[in-house]
């Protein structure tokens, strides 16, 4: 109905939007310098070295988007404190990004069918039959599913606690938290779909994969591309 990139967002999603725009605007969420992971600019916000992709997002919240000028990584600069996002990704972000209060049979089985897309894929690099498959943001848990199939152990961890609730119903084991609180050497494959570009310190992020694989474990990362944004975002 208008210009390049509009988003016609649901009901749920303009709620979520304007309690997330409530918590910016009152001060309950707060930004902090966010550099480059890379190059390390420094801890003072890297304005006059990045160029400013956009400064806000497809919901029209306030969120920059720079790149950096030295080794051309996209990110998000300010960010939220690590407090700000946990309650961001328990309250607003599924309502925000599916437009779901809680996960339906249709979401699920979509993400089942992703999930045997993944386990296709892995399976050209290792047996499957057996194995702990470990996924970071797992949501309903249908990924996590698909991957599993009938022969390997999967667990999943999530903020949302309604999605994860889904996934109980359909017997996933899956707990709310982050990978901190997995045991050392305890995956043989760790799965990140469409999350690791949520990480506020994907350096911190990668270290704990590190000490959650075992020694011969897989990780499989799945990201949103720039040269792929036409396909979802209108341009």
């Amino acid at each position: 109905m208008g210009y390049w990139g509009q988003q016609n967002l649901s009901g749920v999603q303009l709620r979520a939007r304007d309690d997330l725009r409530l918590k910016i605007t009152t001060g309950q969420y707060r930004t902090i310098a966010n550099p480059c992971a890379i190059c390390e600019k420094g801890a003072e916000p890297t304005v006059q070295i990045d160029k400013v992709i956009a400064k806000v997002d497809r919901y029209g919240i306030p969120t920059q988007t720079v790149m950096c000028n030295q080794c051309g990584m996209l990110r998000t600069d300010p960010v939220f404190r690590d407090s700000d996002y946990s309650d961001f990704y328990k309250y607003h972000y599924r309502e925000l990004y599916s437009g779901l209060v809680e996960a339906s049979n249709d979401f699920f089985e979509e993400q089942v069918k992703r999930g045997k897309q993944l386990r296709k894929l892995i399976s050209n690099h290792t047996n499957l039959s057996g194995k702990t498959i470990i996924e970071v943001g797992t949501g309903a848990g249908g990924i996590l599913q698909g991957v599993v199939g009938d022969d390997a152990d999967g667990i999943g961890c999530d903020f949302g606690f309604s999605y994860l609730k889904f996934a109980q119903s359909k017997s996933m084991r899956v707990f709310q938290g982050s990978i901190n609180s997995l045991p050392d050497n305890s995956a043989d494959v760790l799965i990140y779909s469409h999350v690791l570009e949520h990480i506020a310190n994907p350096k911190v992020e990668i270290s704990e994969m590190f000490r959650v694989l075992k020694n011969d474990g897989l990780v499989v990362i799945v990201v949103p591309g720039v040269y792929s944004i036409h396909r979802h975002y209108g341009g």
